[in-house]
């Protein structure tokens, strides 16, 4: 949903890349992609590894990034990594203090 936000209010001469650890939430992400958005790439991908190159984005929204990741010093300089030395980043997070099984959840946990 925030990659198609963000097309929208970039339109066509932008540039919109989301990653998402989970796979399925990806592959969901590109089905309801709008067949002109061809500006959007959806993919999926380690957070704490991210697969671009330093300096790509001019902008990162984490959207519920780090609520759930371990290891969130480690994503924070991902982004940091990735952002040009004047980029943004804009962010929605809930942070969980105590550990939580994420065994328990499934994609569709996320649609309920």
């Amino acid at each position: 949903m925030d990659a198609t936000i963000a097309a929208g209010l970039t339109g066509p001469d932008g540039t919109i890349v989301g990653l998402d650890s989970a796979v399925d939430m990806a592959r969901l992400g590109r089905q309801g992609l709008d067949p002109g958005m061809k500006h959007v790439a959806l993919t999926a991908g380690e957070t704490a590894h991210l697969p671009f190159q330093d300096g790509f984005f001019n902008l990162v929204v984490a959207n519920g990034l780090l609520n759930l990741e371990p290891g969130r010093d480690r994503i924070v300089s991902e982004i940091a990594r990735v952002l040009r030395p004047e980029g943004r980043l804009v962010g929605a997070e809930v942070i969980v203090v105590n550990d939580v099984d994420r065994s328990a959840f499934t994609v569709s946990d996320w649609f309920r």
